[in-house]
């Protein structure tokens, strides 16, 4: 499903709204994500996002492991446009905990060598004390299988069962 080129002024921009959600909702299910999972989204005059927090239901210790998040909330996943990309781009954020600073290295170092093509931006904070989060970008027109993309890119950090 290719989401470029969406907008509430097009004629189907609800359906459209519909087979995002719809999508996003299929990804939780594959990842293993909790049941009622929080629909995440934000509008602003650069753009926007639309997206579903990650809490895992399954494999929860190895996702805890792995990302050494501060709370039950390990990740976001969905769409986001910006005014620098002006176009919808694929996002997954992994939240490391304020005092991991090896787990967001760690995930940035596995996400840059399975997915070359995709964007890894620099953190926005690196103070200590604050949070850590890795973050890998792909742009909507270089997907050619949103779903696919996401869940391979959890795949990446741990097996499905």
């Amino acid at each position: 499903m290719k989401t470029q080129n969406i907008s509430i002024n097009r004629r189907n921009s609800a359906a459209d709204a519909v087979r995002l959600y719809k999508l996003l909702q299929a990804v939780a299910g594959l990842i293993g994500s909790k049941g009622k999972f929080q629909v995440d989204m934000e509008e602003d005059v650069s753009g926007g996002s639309i997206g579903i927090n990650f809490v895992p239901n399954d494999n929860v210790r190895r996702w805890h492991r792995v990302v050494q998040p501060d709370a039950q909330l390990v990740g976001w996943f969905g769409y986001c446009e910006t005014a620098e990309t002006r176009w919808p781009a694929l996002d997954v954020w992994f939240y490391c905990g304020a005092r991991s600073p090896t787990a967001s290295a760690k995930i940035r170092s596995i996400l840059r060598k399975r997915f070359p093509q995709a964007v890894i931006p620099q953190q926005a904070s690196r103070l200590p004390g604050e949070k850590n989060y890795e973050r890998i970008t792909l742009p909507a027109s270089e997907s050619t299988d949103n779903q696919q993309w996401f869940v391979s890119v959890f795949d990446s950090l741990v097996e499905r069962n």
